[in-house]
């Protein structure tokens, strides 16, 4: 019987050790590098976390944003603003249940109603040049009514000479 023997290849063991030594160097080279940002101590502002109620008036720029806001899987852009009744809760036809907010609409509408009131205010304005023409028309007409009368007297005095 013969027995093979195979021979002991030492290629696998330093590509091991390579392998591991370019790894090594690698993530020494990346902590490193300067490409990491940092900033000074005294640009940050730090303030005091405290429990409790939440005063909603603030000096900072920006807005609140409700965490209970989700979008509404729906062909039309909205989101739900506030949640009235939880599911198992009794309901009847006129019970609203959601409230949803648009703010594309709200947009629209407010340019809407501003159209509205500029349209409006066109009306008005075209009403008063119709009455100041109406009456810069009866005025005239007065003017010659009061020219027919001085020129009656006028021909009474003459033919009375």
């Amino acid at each position: 019987m013969q027995i093979k023997l195979e021979k002991h290849r030492p290629w696998k063991k330093w590509a091991s050790v390579g392998f591991f030594t370019v790894l090594l160097s690698y993530a020494v080279f990346s902590l490193s590098n300067n490409s990491t940002k940092s900033i000074s101590h005294s640009n940050l502002s730090f303030q005091t976390v405290e429990t409790g109620a939440i005063n909603i008036y603030t000096d900072a720029y920006g807005e609140f944003a409700s965490a209970k806001v989700r979008l509404l899987t729906a062909p039309a852009q909205g989101k739900v603003s506030e949640i009235l009744l939880r599911p198992g809760a009794t309901v009847t036809q006129d019970t609203t249940v959601l409230r949803l907010t648009n703010p594309m609409l709200e947009q629209e509408v407010n340019q809407a109603q501003g159209t509205l009131a500029q349209l409006n205010a066109q009306r008005e304005a075209f009403k008063y040049e119709q009455q100041n023409e109406r009456l810069t028309y009866q005025g005239r007409i007065a003017d010659i009514a009061a020219e027919i009368e001085k020129a009656k007297l006028e021909l009474s005095v003459n033919e009375s000479l």
